[in-house]
């Protein structure tokens, strides 16, 4: 076993030279890896450590005898520390190791010129690595690019998923906070509330369960969207006529806060714009007058009725001044534009406090009612093209949406029938320019006595007209076009006489301009209005007596309706106070058809007898079910020679016939038939009637499709029909 020793007195010196020679030394829990230079500087013998190691009682080593600690030696064999006794000279230390480093020297020689021969062996290698490396970097870097795109992607993504985390953190953070103080406000899914701060907690009653808002929608708490709030904005803008110089008197006073609505206006550079949002009011809209409205109403109502168009809740937001002009007040780059700068401040205004009341919106539409002013000036009014275009562009650049739906409504000034006439074609022709610009021929609509300002009935047909061009509707569909002899509409109730308390309609007025309005003075057997209906109970009926439905010869009948099967019931009748005999009835059901068969009292019928007691038609006139509780288009046509039955638009049966005899009646009666007593009265509601001469099938086709997107019944047209997706 070789061994070396190292003396109790040993030099620094000696001790390095030692540790180069030995290659391992381990000392107070120290282990040095010999033969390189910075190894050496960093470990040193230390005195203490070999008192240590004597103090602790080592004994004998192994290659050193025993007795007292007199050294400490390290075998190579053991590969450690031993003790032994002194060693009387160092010589013998270091002499076997001098020829040991010269045989090392002469190894190491030879290593160095291996080593060349790798090193250019290596040079080489490196070489063909290098050009391979290069085409390598080159695929990374296309690599390294895709990563990038990748990368700033899901940047994005972690952005929004931090967003709903935060907003979820929130929802967790409210309904624990509220689960321990049980401080929830209870609402069913239908009523949840339109806005609230995100992430706030509330009970739905619905499902039992709490619910929680982000973003205008209402959440489980397993991320199912139970109701989207999202607020559908309309932006209304103009001058009187948008403001409103129409009366209430006569309009329902319904509930109508489900929408919510802003209002403000300027009459300088210096108005302070502070408007606020509340719920939709009749009578609040106004700035001219609280007993006043404009086509706001209208347009609400009419949404409600067409729920498939207008599915979201809805935000008005209006901006109005009354006797102002496009010319200059309006103008886009005038000095003296002072109401387009305003309705950019309120534009601004309103959606900033919708978002910071907690509202989600889309704006959806921006309806424009001005023109009146510009008529006052020829020059203003040939400039109204450039005008309202320019005007279009810059709100819709205000807004940022370039594809904006915008309804215009044409105006009327009777006094300058001109000027009117070249602002109309004008609005005209920037509509018929884009797809997404609507014209509202409102010229047609009744009027105040001063020409110009829409009435009661003319500003609630506006805004049913401005209701059906967003929907996508034809606002240009006028009953009038098509001649009626008479047309009876509930929408609203704005053409009945309505006991407030009772809601008893006392009188229905004819629309068609015949004034073969329909009066009942007893109560007892007054129709009651609501739900935009007239509703009959058998023994309530409306007339006059001005009957000409035989007598024109011709005609068509549109009913808008709904009842159960009941047998022998007249929707309208013509008779005789003074001799029972002659009978016209549009009914539903026959107790005894021609052959004596009975008739199917679900289906429609129609019935004519002479003063002679002649029958000349009696039976069903369509297979098809039309009284089942459901609201249907009822359409019966006589022809003189023909009478046909069609049920929303489908297919029609007949009943041929001769006319003969004499035919004398003096009562036309809804509800039932009024001879000398009223009898065979209808059980059921009733929405609208219009009779008009004989219409071409394309004409009837349009009458169908008017009212089957008015009433909400379009579904329940036949596939074919040309007004199923939209009304004409």
């Amino acid at each position: 076993m070789a061994t070396h020793f190292i003396s109790d007195n040993i030099t620094p010196d000696d001790y390095k030279t030692l540790v180069k020679n030995i290659g391992k030394l381990t000392l107070s829990n120290h282990t040095v890896s010999p033969g390189l230079t910075n190894a050496l500087n960093q470990v040193a013998i230390n005195q203490n450590d070999i008192k240590d190691l004597k103090t602790n009682g080592i004994g004998s080593g192994s290659g050193g005898g025993s007795g007292s600690i007199t050294g400490i030696f390290y075998s190579t064999t053991n590969d450690e520390l031993q003790v032994s006794k002194k060693i009387q000279s160092t010589q013998s230390i270091f002499s076997p190791n001098i020829t040991h480093n010269t045989n090392m020297v002469s190894s190491n020689n030879l290593a160095i010129t291996n080593n060349t021969n790798s090193i250019n062996t290596n040079t080489s290698n490196l070489q063909n690595f290098t050009l391979s490396t290069v085409n390598n970097i080159s695929n990374n870097t296309n690599s390294i690019n895709q990563n990038s795109t990748s990368i700033t992607t899901n940047q994005t993504n972690i952005s929004n998923n931090s967003t709903s985390i935060q907003n979820n953190t929130t929802a967790i953070s409210n309904l624990q906070s509220a689960s321990n103080s049980s401080t929830f406000s209870n609402f069913t899914t239908q009523n949840l509330p339109l806005n609230n701060q995100q992430g706030s907690i509330v009970f739905n009653t619905t499902i039992n369960k709490p619910v929680y808002f982000n973003d205008g929608k209402w959440y489980n708490f397993s991320d199912v969207e139970l109701k989207d709030n999202t607020l559908d904005l309309y932006i209304f803008a103009g001058q009187s006529n948008m403001d409103g110089q129409a009366s209430t008197s006569g309009v329902p006073t319904t509930d109508r806060t489900d929408a919510i609505f802003y209002k403000e206006t300027a009459s300088d550079f210096n108005s302070v714009i502070d408007g606020n949002w509340s719920g939709l009011t009749l009578g609040q809209t106004s700035f001219h007058a609280s007993n006043l409205f404009g086509p706001e109403i209208g347009f609400h109502d009419r949404t409600k009725l067409i729920p498939s168009h207008y599915e979201q809740p809805i935000a008005i937001l209006k901006f109005a001044r009354g006797a102002t002009d496009l010319a200059r007040d309006w103008n886009t780059t005038d000095s003296n534009n002072y109401l387009f700068d305003k309705f950019k401040e309120a534009l601004d205004d309103g959606r900033n406090k919708l978002t910071s009341t907690g509202y989600s919106f889309n704006i959806k539409g921006f309806v424009f009612f001005q023109g009146e002013g510009d008529t006052l000036s020829s020059t203003d009014a040939g400039n109204y093209q450039t005008n309202l275009t320019n005007f279009i562009s810059a709100i819709r650049t205000h807004l940022v949406e370039p594809n904006l739906p915008i309804v215009i409504c044409s105006i009327d000034r009777a006094s300058e029938p001109s000027n009117s006439l070249t602002v109309r074609t004008a609005q005209q022709s920037v509509a018929s320019g884009d797809v997404n610009i609507y014209y509202v021929p409102t010229e047609s609509y009744s009027r105040k006595s001063d020409g110009v300002h829409l009435n009661t009935q003319g500003m609630l047909d506006t805004g049913e007209a401005v209701a059906n061009a967003l929907a996508g509707i034809s606002g240009v569909f006028n009953v009038l076009n098509y001649f009626p002899l008479v047309w009876y509409d509930a929408l609203n109730g704005t053409d009945m006489t309505i006991d407030v308390n009772t809601n008893k309609i006392s009188k229905w007025n004819d629309k068609s301009n015949n004034n073969r309005h329909i009066t009942q003075s007893n109560t007892n057997n007054q129709p009651t209005y609501s739900n935009n209906e007239l509703q009959l109970n058998g023994s309530q009926y409306l007339f006059n007596t001005l009957p000409f439905m035989y007598d024109n010869g011709s005609m068509e009948v549109f009913i808008v309706a709904s009842g159960l099967a009941q047998s022998d019931t007249r929707l309208i009748g013509e008779g005789s106070s003074t001799n029972n005999s002659p009978f016209y009835g549009i009914q539903s059901g026959q107790a005894v058809q021609q052959g004596g068969s009975i008739g199917d009292i679900q289906k429609m019928s129609a019935f004519i007898r002479n003063d002679n007691s002649s029958t000349l038609v009696s039976g069903t006139l369509n297979n098809g079910v039309a009284f089942d509780g459901s609201f249907k288009i009822l359409h019966w046509k006589d022809t003189g020679t023909q009478l046909q039955g069609r049920i929303n638009g489908g297919s029609f049966g007949f009943i041929s016939y001769t006319r003969s005899g004499s035919f004398s009646v003096n009562r036309f009666c809804i509800g039932g038939v009024l001879r000398s007593s009223f009898s065979s009265g209808f059980t059921g509601s009733i929405k609208e009637i219009i009779i008009t001469p004989l219409n071409t099938n394309t004409d009837r086709e349009k009458l169908e499709g008017y009212l089957s997107h008015k009433w909400g019944l379009e579904n329940d047209l036949p596939s074919t029909h040309p007004y199923k997706t939209s009304a004409p």
